[in-house]
C-alpha cells in the first residue's frame, strides 16, 4: 500500500508518500497541473492500493480529481481508497 499526504498551495502541491510494503518514504513538489496528473495518473497505472490524506477544507486539484475517477471514487473530498 501507498499512503500519501497532499498539502495543497495555490502554486503547487507538495506531497510526501510511504510504500508500507517496503517502508520507503519520498517527497515531491508538483509544480504544475499536467506534472500532478501524471503523478496521479501514474499511481491509477499501478497494481497497488492506495490512501490520500488532504487538507481539512476540501481542497482537491484536478489530478487528483481525476486519480478518484480512475480508482472509481470521482469527488471524494476525505481521501482515496
Amino acid at each position: 500500500m501507498i499512503i500519501i499526504g497532499v498539502d495543497f498551495h495555490p502554486e503547487f502541491e507538495q506531497i510526501a508518500w510511504v510504500e508500507t510494503d517496503t517502508g520507503e518514504l519520498q517527497e515531491q513538489r508538483l509544480q504544475h497541473r499536467e506534472e500532478a496528473e501524471t503523478f496521479y495518473q501514474g499511481l491509477a497505472a499501478r497494481a497497488v492500493q492506495v490512501r490520500i490524506g488532504c487538507a481539512r477544507d476540501g481542497t482537491i486539484s484536478s489530478g487528483l480529481t481525476k486519480f478518484g475517477s480512475h480508482a472509481g471514487q470521482p469527488g471524494n473530498r476525505h481521501g482515496v481508497k
